[in-house]
C-alpha cells in the first residue's frame, strides 16, 4: 500500500508538480490510507482535459525545438552597394524601410562592408562567407546594386555549396571585359556555376542614372528563371522603400 502511495505521489509530481506540492500541505489526515485516496482525486481530476490543472501544465510546457524554431524571425542577409550606406544617398534607407514593413517577423542583417569607398572583391567577398556561415541555412539573400554583383560572384564561385531558399537583386551592374572590371566579373558560364536557388528575383529601374537598365536584361538571358520586376521612375537607390521587394518576400 506504501509502495502504491508513493508511485501515486510521484505520478501527481511529475503530472502537476505544483498542484502535488501544494496539495500535499493542505492535506492534515494523517493516515495514509486517506492520503492516497485523495491523491487518486486529484490525479483523477488533473487528466481530465477541462481541468484547470491540466491548463497550467500545459502553460509551463516547454517548446519544441520545432516550435522554437517556428517562432523565430526569418532572417535576411543584406549586402549594400558600395560607398557608406548610411550616407544619404546609401543603401540604408532601403534596409531602414525593410525592417520597418517587413515588422518582427523578419531579422534585417545589413553589416558594413570594409572599405566601401574602394571596395575590394576578396575583401568583401571573404566577410560576406564569414557572415553566411553565421546564419541559418534557410537565410534570404539580398544584394543591392555593387554588392548584388559581388554576392552573385561568390556563389559562382562555389565556396559555398549550401543551397539558396531565395535571392533578390536589386539595381546590379553586370560588369564587362574591360581591365578595371575583370576583379568584379563573372565568368562567362557563371549561370552554370551557381548553387540550387529556389527563389530568384531581379529589380531595376528603367530610368536607372546609376546602372543602365539594360544590364538587367544580361542578368534575365542568362538567369532566364528570374522574376524580373521591371520598375517605372529611375531610382536606384530606393530611398523610399522597395514594395515590390517587400510583397515578394512576404509571399515566400
Amino acid at each position: 500500500m506504501l509502495h502504491a502511495l508513493q508511485k501515486r505521489i510521484a505520478e501527481l509530481k511529475a503530472f502537476a508538480p505544483a498542484a502535488a506540492h501544494v496539495m500535499w500541505h493542505r492535506v492534515k489526515r494523517p493516515d495514509p490510507r486517506q492520503r492516497f485516496r485523495f491523491f487518486l482525486m486529484v490525479l483523477e481530476e488533473a487528466r481530465r482535459p477541462s481541468c484547470n490543472l491540466q491548463v497550467a501544465r500545459s502553460k509551463e510546457r516547454k517548446q519544441s525545438p520545432k516550435e522554437a524554431e517556428n517562432t523565430m524571425a526569418k532572417q535576411i542577409f543584406f549586402i549594400h552597394g558600395a560607398g557608406n550606406q548610411h550616407h544619404p544617398d546609401g543603401s540604408g534607407k532601403l534596409v531602414a524601410s525593410l525592417k520597418r514593413e517587413l515588422g518582427s517577423d523578419y531579422e534585417v542583417l545589413a553589416p558594413d562592408m570594409p572599405d566601401p569607398d574602394h571596395p575590394a572583391y576578396k575583401a568583401w567577398r571573404d566577410q560576406i562567407g564569414q557572415e553566411l556561415g553565421r546564419l541559418d541555412p534557410d537565410v534570404l539573400l539580398i544584394g543591392h546594386s555593387f554588392g548584388g554583383s559581388v554576392l552573385l560572384k561568390y556563389l559562382a564561385e562555389g565556396t559555398s555549396h549550401r543551397p539558396i531558399a531565395s535571392l533578390f537583386l536589386v539595381a546590379v551592374p553586370f560588369w564587362g571585359k574591360r581591365d578595371w572590371e575583370q576583379e568584379y566579373a563573372l565568368p562567362d558560364d557563371f549561370a552554370a556555376l551557381l548553387p540550387p536557388i529556389s527563389h530568384l528575383f531581379l529589380y531595376h529601374s528603367r530610368s536607372d542614372e546609376v546602372v543602365p537598365f539594360s544590364h538587367v536584361w544580361h542578368y534575365q538571358q542568362r538567369l532566364p528563371q528570374a522574376t524580373v520586376r521591371v520598375l517605372d521612375g529611375k531610382e536606384h537607390s530606393f530611398t523610399d522603400g522597395l514594395p515590390q521587394l517587400v510583397q515578394d518576400i512576404q509571399r515566400l
